[in-house]
């Protein structure tokens, strides 16, 4: 989510998550040692080469990791890199740590790319097995836009294609603070609108633990917790929570009237509804 942020526009992610960086200390979750190669600018920043420096100078070791950058000079695997990619980070990660990864990445969700907003490719190796999804679509107009999502892997290619609305707004108390709620949902070979094929649970651009009994898509921008399994309320903003709610029941209330009726009532659980006034 961070790095779909920071990929957009600077002058309209104001308030984005990743408009003002990646959260790079989020990678001492997985390791101390981080090497950066960025046009002419390579360096690493290291806790064991902080520590000896320090213990060099009769000055007590701690936990600094990121403070002090260290010259390096890339290496031909290195070089080969930067001429397919603008920067290359490089983590030492230790055998247990890569092994638990591997097997994070190997679950990877594809499907979080319907609700990013500037990532179209994503290519995921694991122990030399390459993956590539990309994601093809307008982004406008945002509703009723038609996506393919596609996985590629040895000699096969999976492709899926699904139908999205979502809405973008600025919340009037905090302006510079954009919200967002999208709904998917997959197509048949006849173009179609069809439900998923089980009852889903939301989404916060990634997959969080709570069931939503609906067999469709749901992506709301509330707060989660830290390991995002979660959602929190917002305080100090209740306001921002209740907009969330308020936009995504309209939109569904939306698709209703422009989708199959066999299809809403399997997608959005309508057997159970008495109104529309129930959504909410």
């Amino acid at each position: 989510q961070n790095a779909d942020d920071a990929m957009g526009n600077k002058n309209n992610s104001l308030g984005e998550i990743g408009s003002k960086g990646l959260g790079f200390k989020s990678i001492l979750e997985v390791s101390n040692e981080a090497e950066i190669y960025s046009d002419v600018y390579n360096f690493k920043f290291s806790k064991k080469i902080n520590n000896n420096l320090l213990e060099q100078n009769n000055i007590e070791p701690c936990s600094i990791t990121f403070r002090i950058p260290h010259s390096i000079h890339p290496d031909e695997k290195i070089r080969s890199l930067q001429r397919k990619y603008t920067t290359v980070i490089k983590l030492k990660i230790d055998n247990e740590t890569s092994l638990k990864i591997a097997e994070e990445l190997e679950k990877f969700d594809k499907r979080i790319l319907l609700f990013v907003q500037n990532i179209k490719k994503l290519d995921i190796a694991i122990f030399e097995n390459q993956k590539t999804y990309k994601i093809k679509g307008s982004k406008k107009p945002l509703d009723e836009t038609i996506l393919t999502l596609s996985e590629s892997y040895n000699d096969l290619n999976i492709i899926n294609r699904w139908q999205r609305w979502s809405t973008i707004w600025a919340n009037k108390n905090e302006s510079e603070q954009k919200q967002s709620i999208s709904i998917a949902l997959p197509l048949d070979e006849e173009g179609k609108v069809q439900p998923t094929e089980i009852q889903e649970n939301l989404y916060v651009y990634f997959e969080t633990k709570i069931k939503i009994y609906c067999r469709a898509l749901i992506h709301c921008s509330f707060e989660t917790s830290a390991d995002r399994n979660n959602i929190i309320k917002r305080e100090e903003a209740s306001d921002i929570d209740k907009e969330i709610c308020k936009n995504v029941f309209s939109k569904i209330k939306t698709i209703l009237n422009l989708i199959p009726p066999e299809s809403a009532i399997q997608a959005f659980n309508l057997k159970n509804l008495n109104s529309y006034s129930d959504l909410e």
